[in-house]
């Protein structure tokens, strides 16, 4: 997943800085993510609540960012099917990755054998949305590229 967002980062950076922003922050939100699972190898209880609720208030604050910063922006300036449909789809990923987080922070020590498979729950479900983000992200670029494109080619000099 860390490969992905650094793919992601290098690949889109330039285009919005709300956007290199908040890229960088699902860097930071995975590799809080990979600190959680190589602390769960390691550990025998959960890990410190702190790391864990730290890391679930990240997570909702990468989500809150993505739909009221990013996503918003991008379907104002470029709304077609196809991003109006992969925005649905990652709108659908909210809820899951917001009760799993939910689930996660309320776990106490008897219940620590739920623990690894949440994690890697949420792991599955915010690598799912990744895709989905990149995908958003590509569509609007490309839109932008051929709508700039289209208005170059309409203009005469």
């Amino acid at each position: 997943m860390f490969k992905q967002t650094t793919h992601t980062l290098v690949r889109f950076s330039g285009h919005s800085k709300a956007l290199d922003r908040w890229l960088q922050h699902r860097q930071l939100l995975v590799a809080g993510y990979q600190h959680l699972i190589n602390n769960t190898r390691q550990r025998t209880g959960l890990p410190e609540p702190a790391h864990t609720q730290y890391w679930c208030q990240e997570l909702i604050d990468y989500i809150t960012a993505g739909h009221f910063q990013i996503f918003s922006h991008l379907l104002d300036s470029h709304n077609t099917t196809e991003i109006d449909n992969c925005y649905k789809n990652i709108a659908e990923t909210t809820p899951l990755l917001l009760n799993l987080q939910q689930r996660v922070t309320e776990l106490d020590e008897e219940q620590n054998s739920q623990f690894d498979p949440l994690l890697s729950a949420l792991g599955e479900a915010l690598s799912y949305r990744f895709e989905l983000e990149d995908s958003l992200i590509a569509s609007t670029i490309t839109n932008k590229k051929q709508t700039t494109e289209v208005a170059d080619d309409t203009c005469i000099d």
